[in-house]
Protein backbone atom coordinates (compact mmCIF):
# COMPACT_ATOMS: atom_id res chain seq x y z
CA UNK A 1 0.00 0.00 0.00
CA UNK A 2 2.79 2.32 0.15
CA UNK A 3 4.25 1.76 -2.49
CA UNK A 4 0.73 2.42 -3.92
CA UNK A 5 0.71 5.78 -2.63
CA UNK A 6 4.04 7.17 -3.42
CA UNK A 7 3.94 6.22 -6.95
CA UNK A 8 0.89 7.51 -7.11
CA UNK A 9 1.90 11.23 -5.40
CA UNK A 10 5.19 10.99 -7.91
CA UNK A 11 3.34 10.13 -11.37
CA UNK A 12 0.40 12.72 -11.02
CA UNK A 13 3.36 15.64 -10.18
CA UNK A 14 5.43 14.44 -13.42
CA UNK A 15 2.49 15.06 -15.36
CA UNK A 16 1.32 18.53 -14.10
CA UNK A 17 5.13 19.45 -13.84
CA UNK A 18 5.74 18.11 -17.73
CA UNK A 19 1.97 19.76 -19.22
CA UNK A 20 2.06 23.37 -20.66
CA UNK A 21 -0.33 25.17 -19.14
CA UNK A 22 -0.80 27.96 -21.87
CA UNK A 23 -2.00 25.52 -23.95
CA UNK A 24 -5.48 24.60 -23.88
CA UNK A 25 -4.91 21.08 -25.45
CA UNK A 26 -2.21 20.16 -23.29
CA UNK A 27 -4.20 21.28 -20.09
CA UNK A 28 -7.69 19.48 -20.68
CA UNK A 29 -5.25 16.36 -21.63
CA UNK A 30 -3.98 16.55 -18.24
CA UNK A 31 -7.02 17.24 -16.38
CA UNK A 32 -8.74 14.19 -18.18
CA UNK A 33 -5.53 12.41 -17.04
CA UNK A 34 -6.04 13.94 -13.27
CA UNK A 35 -10.11 12.69 -13.84
CA UNK A 36 -9.00 9.29 -14.56
CA UNK A 37 -6.44 9.07 -12.26
CA UNK A 38 -8.68 10.19 -9.21
CA UNK A 39 -10.96 7.39 -9.92
CA UNK A 40 -8.73 4.91 -10.76
CA UNK A 41 -6.23 5.64 -7.46
CA UNK A 42 -9.03 5.31 -5.04
CA UNK A 43 -10.75 2.27 -6.88
CA UNK A 44 -6.94 0.31 -6.44
CA UNK A 45 -6.24 1.54 -2.72
CA UNK A 46 -10.17 0.27 -1.47
CA UNK A 47 -8.92 -3.09 -3.10
CA UNK A 48 -5.76 -2.96 -1.55
CA UNK A 49 -7.05 -2.25 1.52
CA UNK A 50 -9.64 -5.18 0.96
CA UNK A 51 -6.75 -7.81 0.46
CA UNK A 52 -5.10 -6.41 3.68
CA UNK A 53 -8.04 -7.27 5.69
CA UNK A 54 -8.99 -10.16 4.15
CA UNK A 55 -5.24 -11.59 4.25
CA UNK A 56 -3.93 -10.06 7.95
CA UNK A 57 -0.89 -9.92 5.39
CA UNK A 58 0.77 -5.90 3.95
CA UNK A 59 2.65 -7.40 1.58
CA UNK A 60 2.03 -8.63 -1.68
CA UNK A 61 3.85 -11.59 -1.21
CA UNK A 62 1.80 -12.82 1.48
CA UNK A 63 -1.49 -12.41 -1.03
CA UNK A 64 -0.53 -15.11 -3.47
CA UNK A 65 -3.64 -16.52 -4.99
CA UNK A 66 -6.09 -13.73 -2.92
CA UNK A 67 -7.57 -13.33 -6.41
CA UNK A 68 -8.88 -16.81 -6.64
CA UNK A 69 -10.91 -16.25 -3.67
CA UNK A 70 -11.98 -12.63 -4.90
CA UNK A 71 -11.99 -13.26 -8.56
CA UNK A 72 -13.82 -9.81 -9.29
CA UNK A 73 -11.54 -7.65 -7.06
CA UNK A 74 -8.72 -9.00 -8.26
CA UNK A 75 -9.32 -8.35 -12.12
CA UNK A 76 -10.72 -4.64 -11.14
CA UNK A 77 -7.19 -4.46 -9.13
CA UNK A 78 -5.54 -5.83 -12.97
CA UNK A 79 -7.82 -3.19 -14.68
CA UNK A 80 -7.13 -0.34 -12.28
CA UNK A 81 -3.30 -0.73 -13.49
CA UNK A 82 -3.90 -0.92 -16.75
CA UNK A 83 -5.60 1.95 -16.98
CA UNK A 84 -3.17 4.02 -15.19
CA UNK A 85 -0.78 2.69 -17.51
CA UNK A 86 -2.17 4.46 -20.35
CA UNK A 87 -2.82 1.02 -22.17
CA UNK A 88 -4.78 1.31 -25.15
CA UNK A 89 -8.80 0.81 -24.83
CA UNK A 90 -8.67 2.06 -21.35
CA UNK A 91 -10.01 4.74 -20.13
CA UNK A 92 -6.22 6.94 -19.22
CA UNK A 93 -4.61 5.65 -22.87
CA UNK A 94 -6.59 8.83 -24.24
CA UNK A 95 -5.57 11.53 -22.18
CA UNK A 96 -1.52 9.61 -22.47
CA UNK A 97 -1.72 9.86 -26.45
CA UNK A 98 -2.90 13.54 -26.78
CA UNK A 99 0.02 14.39 -24.03
CA UNK A 100 2.33 12.68 -25.65
CA UNK A 101 1.16 14.48 -29.01
CA UNK A 102 1.77 18.01 -26.94
CA UNK A 103 5.03 17.11 -25.45
CA UNK A 104 6.50 15.74 -28.61
CA UNK A 105 5.67 19.47 -30.17
CA UNK A 106 7.60 21.29 -26.79
CA UNK A 107 10.45 22.04 -26.18
CA UNK A 108 13.78 19.97 -25.50
CA UNK A 109 12.72 19.73 -21.75
CA UNK A 110 9.18 18.61 -22.87
CA UNK A 111 10.75 15.49 -25.00
CA UNK A 112 13.15 14.52 -22.07
CA UNK A 113 10.14 14.36 -19.99
CA UNK A 114 8.07 12.52 -22.55
CA UNK A 115 11.09 10.22 -22.11
CA UNK A 116 11.13 9.61 -18.12
CA UNK A 117 6.94 9.34 -18.62
CA UNK A 118 7.11 6.95 -21.16
CA UNK A 119 10.21 4.65 -19.64
CA UNK A 120 8.50 5.37 -15.98
CA UNK A 121 5.09 3.82 -17.63
CA UNK A 122 7.78 0.32 -18.60
CA UNK A 123 8.51 0.40 -15.02
CA UNK A 124 5.23 0.80 -13.55
CA UNK A 125 3.56 -2.00 -15.81
CA UNK A 126 5.94 -4.79 -14.80
CA UNK A 127 5.37 -3.60 -11.24
CA UNK A 128 1.66 -3.75 -11.64
CA UNK A 129 1.83 -7.20 -14.17
CA UNK A 130 3.72 -8.75 -11.34
CA UNK A 131 1.26 -7.96 -8.93
CA UNK A 132 -1.43 -8.58 -10.75
CA UNK A 133 0.03 -12.17 -11.50
CA UNK A 134 0.45 -12.79 -8.07
CA UNK A 135 -3.09 -12.59 -7.12
CA UNK A 136 -3.72 -15.52 -9.19
CA UNK A 137 -0.49 -17.17 -8.97
CA UNK A 138 -1.37 -20.55 -6.39
CA UNK A 139 -4.38 -21.74 -4.33
CA UNK A 140 -4.55 -20.11 -1.07
CA UNK A 141 -6.17 -21.11 2.05
CA UNK A 142 -8.10 -18.22 2.62
CA UNK A 143 -11.90 -18.45 2.09
CA UNK A 144 -14.38 -16.31 0.83
CA UNK A 145 -16.01 -14.11 3.20
CA UNK A 146 -19.40 -12.38 2.09
CA UNK A 147 -19.24 -9.85 5.02
CA UNK A 148 -19.62 -6.08 5.42
CA UNK A 149 -16.08 -5.54 4.50
CA UNK A 150 -16.60 -6.95 1.69
CA UNK A 151 -19.99 -5.26 0.93
CA UNK A 152 -18.12 -2.01 1.56
CA UNK A 153 -15.36 -2.38 -0.56
CA UNK A 154 -17.25 -3.87 -3.65
CA UNK A 155 -19.60 -0.70 -4.33
CA UNK A 156 -17.08 2.18 -4.74
CA UNK A 157 -15.02 -0.49 -6.23
CA UNK A 158 -18.05 -0.97 -8.79
CA UNK A 159 -18.97 1.88 -9.20
CA UNK A 160 -15.64 3.60 -10.09
CA UNK A 161 -15.13 0.23 -12.83
CA UNK A 162 -18.07 2.06 -14.36
CA UNK A 163 -16.97 5.08 -14.31
CA UNK A 164 -13.81 4.51 -15.89
CA UNK A 165 -15.55 2.01 -18.29
CA UNK A 166 -17.70 4.78 -19.54
CA UNK A 167 -14.59 7.02 -19.44
CA UNK A 168 -12.78 4.16 -21.90
CA UNK A 169 -15.58 4.24 -24.36
CA UNK A 170 -16.69 7.70 -24.29
CA UNK A 171 -13.82 9.70 -24.06
CA UNK A 172 -14.76 12.62 -26.77
CA UNK A 173 -18.17 13.17 -24.95
CA UNK A 174 -15.63 13.87 -21.25
CA UNK A 175 -12.93 16.02 -23.06
CA UNK A 176 -15.76 18.04 -24.73
CA UNK A 177 -16.60 19.34 -21.47
CA UNK A 178 -12.54 19.32 -19.79
CA UNK A 179 -11.44 21.91 -23.10
CA UNK A 180 -14.03 24.20 -22.34
CA UNK A 181 -13.42 24.03 -18.47
CA UNK A 182 -9.33 24.41 -19.30
CA UNK A 183 -10.47 27.29 -21.41
CA UNK A 184 -11.96 28.91 -18.50
CA UNK A 185 -9.08 27.89 -16.46
CA UNK A 186 -6.60 29.41 -18.77
CA UNK A 187 -8.96 32.34 -20.05
CA UNK A 188 -9.85 33.42 -16.24
CA UNK A 189 -11.09 37.15 -16.62
CA UNK A 190 -13.03 35.65 -19.50
CA UNK A 191 -14.39 33.70 -17.03
CA UNK A 192 -15.54 36.02 -14.37
CA UNK A 193 -16.51 38.26 -17.01
CA UNK A 194 -19.61 35.73 -18.82
CA UNK A 195 -20.07 34.66 -15.07
CA UNK A 196 -20.91 38.44 -13.63
CA UNK A 197 -22.78 39.04 -16.68
CA UNK A 198 -24.76 36.17 -16.54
Amino acid sequence: EDVLVFYFKQKTAYEIYQCDWSSDVCSSDLLFLLMVHTLAKPMLLFITGFFIKATGKAKWEDMKGIGRVYPFMAVSFVVGGLTLMGIPLFASFWGKIELVRSLLVGNMLAKVGLGVLLFATVIEGVYFMKVGHSLFEKKTKIKPKRNGDFVMALVPVVILLICLTLIAFMPGVVNTHLRSFADSLLNSGGYVESVLTG
